[in-house]
């Protein structure tokens, strides 16, 4: 059986069914490791240019960690220097 993508509605079912609402960002890095995981399994480079850069074997829990670091720290900067709302 081939491996699919996580759909969506698949989230959106954890999100209720365990009451919590995941931020875009959750939603996007699950979105990056789903990516990688396909690839992984179909043995190609993600399609995604993020999660291409951040590809590391998913049983590397140090590199998968860093990973994460890394992404939260590029939201966070972006986020940073965005113009404040007035």
């Amino acid at each position: 059986m081939a491996a699919n993508p996580l759909p969506f509605e698949a989230i959106e079912a954890f999100s209720r069914l365990h009451g919590i609402r995941m931020t875009p960002w959750e939603i996007e890095t699950l979105e990056l490791i789903d990516d990688a995981i396909l690839a992984a399994q179909a043995d190609t480079a993600p399609r995604d240019p993020v999660a291409q850069a951040a590809h590391v074997p998913i049983n590397d829990t140090k590199a998968v960690g860093s990973m994460l670091s890394g992404i939260a720290a590029s939201r966070r900067a972006a986020k940073a220097s965005r113009p404040a709302k007035t």
